[in-house]
């Protein structure tokens, strides 16, 4: 079980440095809540990903654009366990935040 102050953590590092987004939603599509976490910072992108429950190698590595660039380092959660993180973190996160969680969970749940 995660503690309170790693979620409290997460919501705070999500607010600052995630994405909240979906896919899909068309008439024909369903919609999939996603959330993207990606920085320059190692550490704090794999802290993020084992209270997440996402598994070290799901993080990737993209190519740098220019060399004087840093490293950036990415995961995603979608689906379901994107969804019940927007759910678990919402109270914590910022205004902003919250109306794009509401939006992307109402088209999900198809609302």
């Amino acid at each position: 079980m995660i503690a309170t102050a790693d979620i409290h953590w997460l919501a705070g590092y999500l607010d600052a440095d995630g994405c909240f987004f979906a896919t899909g939603g068309g008439i024909y599509r369903s919609c999939c809540p996603i959330i993207q976490v990606a920085a320059s910072d190692e550490d704090l992108v794999q802290k993020a990903a084992r209270l997440m429950g996402i598994l070290p190698e799901k993080i990737v590595r993209p190519p740098k654009q220019k060399n004087h660039y840093k490293q950036q380092y990415r995961f995603y959660v979608g689906s379901t366990l994107a969804a019940s993180w927007m759910m678990t973190l919402y109270p914590l996160l910022c205004q902003r935040r919250k109306e794009r969680i509401k939006k992307i969970l109402g088209i999900w749940r198809g609302i």
